[in-house]
């Protein structure tokens, strides 16, 4: 049953993944038309943090990251045992990060910061 589903639904990928494509072309536009980033970071981005922080606490996201693109850092909350976010760690652009979720992604900040 579930094989007949999944064969239903493969038929359709690719004029999904074809229209989630325009959509993100269009967010992309509209974000930019907006400037959104510049209304939102910096002066916003520790209100904009401490209210999400506790929506994914209480959703219990595993780990969630706050990135500074003028800043060049990136602070990554965990979810500890107990189920809330102890203190963050900070990452700089010349470090380089391991994907908690993903253990075997590990990023280089400095290609993700390049200009």
């Amino acid at each position: 049953m579930q094989a007949a589903i999944l064969g239903v639904k493969m038929s359709y990928l690719p004029e999904w993944n074809q229209a989630r494509q325009r959509l993100s072309r269009r967010y992309h536009v509209l974000l930019a038309e907006a400037d959104l980033l510049g209304k939102l970071c910096p002066q916003t981005v520790l209100q904009n943090t401490e209210f999400v922080y506790h929506l994914y606490e209480q959703a219990g996201v595993r780990e969630y990251w706050v990135v500074h693109p003028t800043d060049h850092t990136i602070m990554v909350f965990k979810l500890a045992e107990d189920g809330r976010y102890g203190r963050y760690e900070m990452y700089e652009q010349s470090e380089q990060l391991t994907v908690g979720i993903l253990p075997e992604l590990i990023l280089d900040l400095n290609e993700i910061f390049a200009e």
